[in-house]
């Protein structure tokens, strides 16, 4: 049978018109269709590698950030998920609907936002972490597969899921403090600390501090663990704050504590520039979810002035004398900075599953999404704030789906 032409005329309607149609387009019943579509219209297979390739540089950047544990930590949790689906497939079947590409896409976005540190002995780190907190990572590998199977393709992301799973789990050994000093990065045992003594003074941080010999990196307050001391009024003074974190350009290229791929802003922002010019993700949703959480970082309500007896909350504190347009633009740019919320915009809520199919029900999505992610940065958390306001806001995307659903047109002849 000869092959058929790419174009063909759909039957004609009485009183209508014939429209020519694209086969890749039509559904099975009607003619041939690309397997496994996402939203997007390209296949599943072809989307996870895309990604793989966006993501190679958060994932680069981690390794050199926190060395060898970060890249045991990848492996052995991508491994996990992967025998775990071939485990059921042989146990009982049910693994054959679940695709490797798309297990190990997800095992790779866990795996970037876990701290590198649980690859290790906990009883070397702290008196009240777990000797065997390395455990947990195949354990996250096995949930995050448990996880694809029970969700589906329902507006939940998978990793996210098995993140805010683990996180009430490990509590405490979900923090992290340490970082590879810039003579050991990448090559560097990342539990091989000397804890720094004091805040980091302005002007210092880990790109100028001066390398502790006799240790491969350094113990250290995160700056998101800051920034939730002043959000939950435990700081005493706004000027204090901004003083004792880390400088700006530390944050962008990573010189602080944090999980593996959330860390550098700077490559979590190429990577997702990368997958906006490849056509993988809407442009509209990380840009917007960036522009509104800053404008609600400088609108919401903040601590301006706190005491022993009460906490001062003002709207708007750029207009207050105390802190001015300059300090309230850098106290954004910290709450930008610091957390996932980048990696958020960027990987988790532009997934085809995530986001709403229309451009009007995504402009919606992404703004709400900014408020929300500024709402539990600034009064939950800056660590998972971002991962807790994709939850809720995803849970919409089915009503934003039905409420902006395009209609087919007849033309009538």
């Amino acid at each position: 049978m000869s092959s058929l032409p790419p174009y063909h005329l759909a039957p004609a309607m009485p009183g209508s018109i014939a429209v020519p149609v694209q086969l890749s387009h039509v559904p099975a019943a009607l003619g041939s269709v690309r397997p496994f579509l996402t939203h997007s219209g390209i296949t599943v297979g072809r989307y996870c590698l895309l990604h793989a390739a966006g993501i190679m540089l958060p994932v680069t950047a981690g390794l050199l950030l926190y060395g060898w544990r970060a890249l045991g930590l990848i492996v052995i949790l991508c491994a996990s998920a992967v025998l775990t689906v071939l485990l059921l497939r042989i146990i009982n079947g049910q693994g054959r609907n679940l695709r490797l590409p798309h297990v190990m896409h997800m095992a790779t976005i866990l795996s970037l936002m876990l701290p590198a540190h649980l690859l290790a002995d906990g009883r070397n780190l702290s008196s009240i972490l777990p000797a065997s907190l390395w455990a947990t990572i195949p354990a996250a590998g096995v949930l995050l597969v448990l996880l694809i199977r029970f969700l589906g393709s329902s507006c939940i992301h998978p990793a996210l899921a098995a993140y805010m799973c683990l996180l009430p789990a490990l509590g405490p050994c979900m923090v992290p403090h340490w970082i590879l000093q810039r003579n050991h990065l990448f090559s560097g045992d990342l539990v091989n600390a000397k804890t720094t003594t004091g805040p980091v003074e302005i002007g210092d941080g880990w790109v100028h501090m001066p390398v502790a010999a006799g240790s491969d990196s350094l113990c250290m307050e995160a700056v998101s663990e800051r920034l939730w001391l002043y959000s939950g009024h435990l700081d005493k003074s706004w000027s204090s704050l901004v003083n004792s974190l880390t400088p700006l350009e530390d944050l962008i290229i990573g010189g602080q504590p944090g999980p593996i791929g959330t860390t550098s802003a700077i490559a979590v922002i190429i990577g997702g520039l990368f997958l906006i010019y490849r056509g993988v993700i809407d442009y509209r949703i990380p840009l917007l979810i960036i522009l509104t959480a800053m404008a609600s970082f400088l609108i919401l309500p903040v601590p301006v002035g706190i005491s022993t007896t009460k906490v001062q909350w003002t709207w708007l504190a750029m207009h207050r004398a105390a802190v001015g347009p300059a300090l309230a633009l850098t106290f954004s740019d910290y709450e930008i900075l610091a957390g996932p919320m980048l990696f958020t915009a960027f990987f988790l809520a532009t997934a085809s599953a995530i986001r709403p199919m229309t451009r009007r029900g995504r402009v919606i999505y992404a703004v709400l999404l900014g408020i929300l992610v500024a709402i539990c940065q600034l009064y939950l958390s800056v660590a998972y704030g971002p991962y807790l306001a994709l939850l809720a806001v995803g849970l919409l995307t089915p009503l934003m789906d039905r409420t902006f659903r395009t209609h087919s047109l007849l033309v009538a002849s």
